[in-house]
């Protein structure tokens, strides 16, 4: 294939088979689609149903289709006669065109009535036009043609993977790999501390490309395996006993060697024989990995000492006898590698076994995700250009436009060509591979370069219609002084040439800031840098903003800007720079909203209003930013007693909630003038938070995040406390939807704040790239191409660490792994070059880029960019690692600006302290001094709970059947069973058993009672009935021969509201059925009543409150105050009625929760001397309703004791307490 050309107009493209059109940033790609389109309707006389165009995104499908109808209709109305002058002046071309068609001369001739009623036909039909996304146009292909392709019907889209992929990766090593032995288990979780991450991380970064290598090429042996690791478990056990035996005889077989001066005396010394005893101590199959015990076998091994012997030694001409025990550490060694090996080649067959079990799955669920939808299109046209399918489509489409095929795969790229490369069809592929820079979503740029060089006929747009002449003349420079510029021969840079006018800015267009530390050679840190830069952006701006610059006739302000940055940190760090300096600023990021600290805070309420009655709850909800109290807030609130308010308010809440919905509760919440903590009279929540700086934003993030709750609330019919552990896994696991991305908070005048990779395609007036100097590393496994005979084969590698340099040798002779690399890194060094190519090209006036002298920043795209052409330069220094002075590296720029012909201006810069703007407070102060620990959370992890396991209970605290408060004129007889039920009912008898004295008399109690009543808005009429009902729940024998009643404990021996958190390792809803179903003990349909539970794998906390704990005769009892109405009579509170309820509300499994959290808590307070049968007296779920001391405990007392031995297997299987 010829270079690509250029044409002057655009109906000299090529109507007939592929072509390529290579369009630069700004030169009218969209421009150029939609005429194209236009001339296949009007020359090749196809219909708006014979057209297919393929675009990236949902908003680029609509706007390709508004910009095509625009463009017929205005095609329409100039056949009509219907033009103004204007309109045929800026469609000049466009006029052009349809008078050429009307002339005789014309190869392409019509009437203009012909003409008028091809546009009238089109434009009635436009709305019908198949204009796509590559995964829509695939999903409609396999549902239209599902014969053709074989498609499963009905199949379910699934957006996220993961949950499946994770069932693969669990079903693969149950499967593999724990069959192999728990030494070898041991072995493997000791190189994949998170396997289950490690394998996620594997199978995003695994391209869709069906000829993808994986290297190294090794097989997976567990025959081999299990070999490896009993000779392992021999050679270990060799090497303790001879160390241990023959210590003396080492030793001096060691010190002699140093004495000799056999060894280099700056890699050993006599002080190591220590750290390998310490070593040797703690070898076996579960610590051999460990770095600092792999690191002295292989340093005391033959080979290790061999590597570092000197003098007569070192050149062979005397020798030294090493005593045998390093003989053993050699061999030794050679197993471990052995073993690391086969775990390699373990990543290997998981790749393999993950395909095929994936398959499996999504045949029995019948699901399919979008990746899935390109295989299975791929799939179907696997016989070629002629099979079934790709004759029905093009059947329907005669032609097809493919835009932004820079953001392709081998699979996409396949797809198309296999259907169009047919004579008599057109296809054209749209792109510039200077912008494909999405290679981490599996976008192949060489796909895009196979199928260019595969095209009839290629071309290319050299006309901007973006940025100014000088700054084109800018970028014109940069990109054009280097022989390369993205390093790869097939990846040209083509100059432009601007179609705009000239703005204030044509002197110095592009400006390279360089950091000048006043220690000129000395370089800096990548932090500093990044301060630096940012608070001189912030001084730039106040200039830029403050000065007498206009844009098209109006002064510049704060939203002509925008900063455009690689990472979220960058951006957050540059949104807290222009904070300061009272530039106001708007975060355009593809960041979860549930990664905020409003969305955190906004949890902590929500539990509240679930937990109305819990004192902690209630405490952690008002200190957050939404309500605004402070711990001295809090007490003051204790001494007063307006906590309760607090709870009858966060009560009256959840009854909305549950009356209304989420989104209603959330919008009164905001507008919550009673708890939030005022200023004046009028404050709200809503209106305290936009009393702060960053106000706009957290109230954005709480309304965006309650809009997700509302769509999950409706759509998974959730209930309030399923709705909040939901939240609670979105926040602890992470969410990468579209629908969770933070929204803009404003439209106001604003500086705009954006990542490279969302700016594509997007233009701003004035653009800083402050961070373009960030160099890459190669991840734990890395994508790189097989460039022999034009072929661009796929491969994937794992990456191996300076420690697997035996691993490597062994795996690749001939050091053909450093040239993967090598490849590799070239690659990712091409990619952040189109990087900053797409950065500095989103400029329409002005561009500043940051540069320096500073650390880590070798490898970088700028430094290839900027110093490339010093003479002893080439390439591969610039991939390997160049590291060059401060002042070489400002000279090389000092010649830039000298030869770019005043288009581009070199400026030194440097710290600078700006006057800070006054009053800025915001919600979320950056915390001083405080180490930031970068870890994410595991995949599954999640904060749980009983309710969160059942699912069925709204409200710990509230009755199960809810009934309102109803007054008193509406009740005939006042007894506890008319009295009110309902969440505030609930929590009045809470309240009053947690304050009450159990040894007072009926007469105190009464007392208590009517305040209690009186602060719950109850009407105190009820005073004697429940008093009356507390002092039953008190005299009651709760255990007959141990003389057990609640009148006896003192104050000391009890405690209320006990919230606990114990450690989860895994637990899933199958193994719980199991241990209930196996345990004799429960004679009641416990495990059956489980299992309508469903539930996958937690790992995490467990988290709960206990109502009451007291101590009696050395035993811990566990209480649970139910105020459930279960009947009108006492005796539809009988111990016999009471075991349904505990079995309908799963009660059994949240005081089996209960007892495991008690039994945990006892063995660390009492230690060695802990015994359950002893120390644990039981648990008792009281129905207060229910309850008649003169009757017994027949009636409203429900009993259990675990027995020992399923609280233990239910201890293990939660993860038990090591003490």
């Amino acid at each position: 294939m010829n270079n690509p050309c250029s044409v002057n107009n655009f109906w000299e493209y090529s109507l007939d088979g592929i072509n390529c059109i290579e369009a630069s940033a700004g030169t009218g790609k969209t421009y150029t689609i939609s005429h194209l389109y236009l001339r296949l309707i009007i020359e090749k006389g196809l219909s708006i149903d014979n057209i297919l165009v393929v675009t990236f995104t949902n908003a680029a499908t609509d706007e390709l289709r508004s910009r095509i109808r625009s463009l017929i209709k205005i095609a329409y109305d100039m056949l009509e006669g219907r033009c103004e002058d204007a309109v045929k002046q800026k469609y000049s071309e466009l006029y052009e065109y349809l008078q050429s068609l009307s002339t005789n001369n014309s190869s392409n001739y019509r009437t203009q009535k012909e003409i008028r009623d091809i546009l009238k036909i089109a434009l009635a039909d436009i709305d019908k036009a198949h204009i796509y996304t590559i995964h829509s146009f695939c999903s409609r292909t396999l549902s239209e043609f599902a014969f053709e392709s074989r498609s499963l019907y009905g199949s379910k889209l699934v957006e996220d993977e993961t949950p499946f992929m994770q069932r693969v990766i669990e079903d693969f090593y149950y499967s593999k790999i724990a069959p192999l032995g728990e030494e070898f288990v041991a072995l493997f979780f000791q190189k994949n501390e998170n396997f289950v991450r490690w394998f996620m991380e594997i199978l995003r970064k695994l391209p869709d490309d069906p000829d993808i290598t994986i290297m190294p090429v090794i097989p997976f042996n567990p025959k081999e395996v299990k070999q490896l690791v009993h000779t392992l478990t021999m050679q270990i056990g060799a090497i303790r006993e001879k160390f241990n035996r023959e210590f003396d005889a080492i030793k001096n077989n060691y010190f002699k060697a140093l004495a000799e001066r056999v060894l280099n005396s700056r890699s050993y010394n006599e002080e190591d024989l220590l750290t390998l005893q310490q070593a040797i101590e703690m070898l076996s199959e579960f610590s051999v990995f460990q770095e600092d015990i792999s690191k002295h076998i292989k340093k005391f091994s033959v080979s290790g000492l061999v590597s570092r012997l000197i003098g007569a030694y070192k050149k062979n001409e005397k020798q030294y006898t090493w005593h045998e025990f390093f003989t053993l550490l050699d061999e030794c060694r050679k197993t471990i590698v052995a073993i690391k090996i086969q775990i390699i080649a373990a990543y290997r067959e998981f790749i393999q076994y993950s395909e095929k079990q994936y398959s499996w799955y999504r045949d029995r669920w019948n699901i399919i995700s979008f990746r899935d939808i390109l295989k299975d299109m791929h799939k179907a046209l696997q016989q070629g250009t002629d099979s079934r399918l790709a004759v029905r489509v093009r059947e329907r489409f005669k032609a097809a436009l493919i835009d932004e095929f820079q953001d392709t795969d081998p699979l996409q790229y396949t797809i198309f060509t296999t259907i169009f490369r047919k004579e008599g069809y057109t296809l054209y592929i749209i792109g510039d591979p200077k912008q494909a820079i999405y290679s981490f979503r599996g976008a192949d740029v060489f796909a895009y370069i196979k199928a260019r060089q595969s095209a009839d006929t290629a071309y290319t747009l050299t006309k901007s219609f973006r940025s100014t002449p000088s700054l084109t003349r800018a970028i014109n420079y940069i990109f054009g002084r280097v022989e390369n510029p993205f390093v790869f021969d097939e990846i040209m840079y083509h100059p432009v040439e601007s179609k705009i006018h000239e703005s204030c800015f044509s002197q110095g267009a592009l400006d390279i800031w360089f950091i000048r530390d006043s220690d000129n050679e000395k370089s800096i840190s990548i932090g500093v840098a990044r301060k630096i830069i940012a608070k001189n952006i912030a001084h730039e701006i106040q200039t830029l903003a403050h000065g007498s610059y206009e844009i098209d006739g109006k002064a510049l302000q704060y939203s002509d800007i925008a900063i455009l940055v690689r990472k979220h940190h960058e951006a957050e760090l540059m949104q807290d720079i222009l904070r300061q300096y009272g530039i106001n600023s708007v975060l355009y990021s593809r960041q979860s909203v549930f990664t905020t600290p409003e969305v955190w805070e906004l949890l902590h309420v929500l539990e509240a209003i679930i937990n109305p009655s819990s004192t902690k709850a209630i405490k952690r909800a008002l200190v957050t930013s939404l309500f605004g109290y402070c711990g001295n807030d809090i007490i003051q609130m204790e001494e007063q007693g307006t906590l309760d308010t607090v709870k009858m308010r966060c009560a009256a809440y959840l009854d909305t909630w549950k009356a209304k919905g989420v989104i209603v509760m959330l919008q009164r919440l905001l507008h919550d003038d009673v708890i939030v903590k005022k200023e004046n009279e009028r404050d709200t929540v809503a209106r305290r938070l936009l009393q702060y700086y960053d106000g706009e934003r957290v109230i954005t993030n709480i309304l965006h995040c309650a809009e997700i709750l509302a769509d999950t609330e409706r759509q998974k019919k959730l209930e309030p406390v399923a709705l909040v552990e939901w939240l609670k896994k979105a926040i602890y696991v992470g969410a990468d939807t579209e629908e969770q991305q933070l929204r803009l908070e404003s439209d106001a005048n604003a500086v705009k704040i954006v990542t490279i990779h969302a700016s594509k395609g997007l233009e701003y007036p004035i653009v800083f790239c402050p961070y373009l100097f960030d160099a890459s590393s190669l991840d734990r496994i890395f994508v790189f191409h097989d460039s022999t005979d034009n072929n661009y084969k796929t491969h994937v590698s794992f990456r191996f660490s300076k420690e697997d340099v035996e691993e490597m040798k062994s795996l690749f002779p001939d050091n053909y792994y450093n040239e993967m690399e090598y490849i590799a890194k070239r690659e990712q060094l091409a990619e952040s070059l189109r990087i900053a190519y797409v950065a500095m090209t989103r400029a329409k006036f002005k561009c500043y880029v940051g540069w320096g002298n500073i650390n880590s920043t070798e490898t970088s795209a700028l430094r290839y960019l900027f110093h490339l052409n010093r003479a002893d330069n080439i390439e591969e220094n610039f991939i390997k690692g160049i590291d060059l002075s401060s002042e070489e590296l400002l000279e090389d720029l000092q010649k830039i600006e000298q030869d770019s012909g005043g288009v581009i201006a070199v400026k030194e810069i440097s710290d600078i302290t700006l006057k800070p703007f006054d009053a800025v407070v915001t919600v979320y102060p950056e915390p001083k001094g405080v180490r930031v620990i970068e870890r994410s959370v595991p995949q599954g992890w999640q904060l749980t709970s009983y309710t969160s396991l059942s699912y069925r209970r709204e409200d710990e605290k509230s009755d199960e059947i809810q009934i309102p408060v109803v007054s008193k004129e509406e009740i005939k007889e006042h007894s506890v069973f008319t009295f009110p039920a309902g969440s505030i009912s609930g929590l009045c008898i809470h309240k009053i058993f947690e304050t009450i004295d159990f040894i007072a008399d009926s007469t105190s109690i009464l007392h208590i009672a009517s305040d209690v009543l009186k602060q719950y808005n109850i009407d105190t009429v009820w005073a004697d009935v429940v008093t009356k009902m507390v002092v039953n729940v008190l005299k009651v024998q709760l255990q007959k021969e141990k003389d057990l009643v609640l009148s006896k404990i003192h104050d000391n021996k009890r405690r209320h509201e006990i919230e606990f958190y114990y450690p989860v390792e895994q637990l899933d809803s199958r193994h719980l059925v199991q241990l209930f179903n196996e345990h004799s003990l429960f004679t009641m349909d416990y495990a059956s009543a489980l299992q309508q539970l469903s539930f996958e794998d937690i790992s995490g906390f467990m988290h709960g409150y206990i109502d009451m704990v007291f101590e009696y005769e050395n035993a811990y009892y566990i209480v649970d105050w139910k105020t459930n109405l279960l009947g009108t009579s006492l005796e539809d509170y009988h111990y016999t009625k009471l075991r349904s309820a505990i079995v309908s509300h799963l009660y059994f499994l949240q005081y089996s929760i209960y007892t495991v959290a008690l039994h945990r808590y006892l063995q660390l307070l009492l230690g060695k001397g802990y015994s359950y049968d002893k120390h644990f007296g039981g648990v008792f779920y009281i129905f207060v309703r229910g309850v008649d001391a003169n009757r017994g405990n027949e009636y409203g007392i429900f009993y259990d004791k675990p027995d020992v031995t399923f609280v233990h297997k239910f201890d293990n299987l939660l993860g038990a307490l090591k003490v």
